[in-house]
């Protein structure tokens, strides 16, 4: 092997086996119950997985790197409604990128571009009061990822970082519309979402973390400031693409008091301080639309004690 040149090589053979066998029935107004539901199936899956790596160190401050990786997620059925099993999720992954440090380490850079394939991509869907989950067909995913961290001056270090992605479902025949299909927005109906954005996938995500140390007067301990955001772009619900989260910031902050040699800790806390007011998930189902949103500012004191 050439000089200052790393190989990593792994590789998994995974036998899964799953199988069901259950029965189930539901009661209905009058107090008496539907026909049971009978679901008994089984599934075998042999899958190979591996990862490969090539790193090259050109100097003791760069190092560059490629690497090829596959994946799975295993397979699974949705008892609540008698579904045939969803596939198991296959991946290829690749990736490249830099990993620096300049100014006696005291910056740090560190930059990746990464593509991803999927096989029987799994998604949610919301029908008839239960959430399941399908399959897609193919999708992509690729973009830049870019971290830098930077020791600013004594007790001052500043982390930020972008990632920009692209992604899409290059094969999805038969996905879940709600909105717009033919019959109305009351019903629910097989479109293709072919060329739609992956759901909960911001096109561009931002970061900034701030910690500044304070170390105090004798034996009195240390304060740390701590100031972090996060900025999304919009993003979609579900694979079709009917409903968007629009873009949002979150700013999170907290003063932690350490005591000498590190034994009580006091932290003052607040989270999403701007009392931003956004969905995380939002189910569709024929005629209703369901969120969940996430906390409002919720600020608080933890302490803690090492024994």
């Amino acid at each position: 092997m050439l000089p200052h040149t790393e190989i990593t090589l792994g590789a998994r053979f995974t036998n899964e086996e799953r199988s069901v066998d259950s029965v189930s029935s539901s009661l209905i107004r009058n107090l008496t119950r539907t026909v049971p539901t009978y679901i008994n199936q089984s599934n075998t899956t042999n899958v190979p997985t591996w990862r490969t790596a090539l790193e090259h160190r050109f100097t003791d401050d760069v190092m560059a790197y490629v690497s090829d990786s596959r994946g799975f997620k295993s397979g699974g059925y949705n008892l609540s409604n008698g579904d045939a099993a969803y596939s198991p999720e296959k991946l290829a992954a690749y990736e490249t990128g830099l990993k620096t440090e300049f100014l006696s380490h005291r910056l740090t850079v560190n930059s990746s571009l990464f593509y991803y394939d999927y096989q029987n991509i799994q998604v949610s869907r919301f029908l008839n009061g239960q959430a399941l989950i399908y399959n897609g067909a193919a999708a992509t995913s690729f973009g830049l990822d870019l971290d830098v961290t930077a020791a600013v001056a004594a007790g001052l270090t500043v982390r930020a970082g972008v990632e920009l992605v692209r992604d899409y479902f290059t094969s999805f025949p038969h996905a879940d519309y709600f909105l717009t299909c033919p019959t109305g927005p009351a019903g629910v109906c097989g479109l293709s979402a072919t060329g739609k954005q992956l759901p909960q996938t911001p096109t561009a995500t931002g970061t900034l973390h701030i910690d500044y140390r304070q170390p105090l007067a004798q034996d009195a301990g240390a304060l740390t400031y701590t100031l972090n955001t996060v900025i999304n772009s919009s993003s979609f619900y579900a694979p079709n693409n009917e409903l968007r989260q629009p873009g949002y910031g979150l700013l999170n902050g907290s003063i932690l008091w350490t005591a000498a040699h590190d034994s009580f800790t006091v932290r003052l806390w607040g989270k999403n301080l701007t009392d931003k007011i956004y969905a995380f998930n939002v189910n569709q189902s024929p005629g209703a639309i369901a969120a969940s949103y996430a906390a409002p500012r919720t600020y608080g004191i933890t302490v803690g004690k090492k024994f």
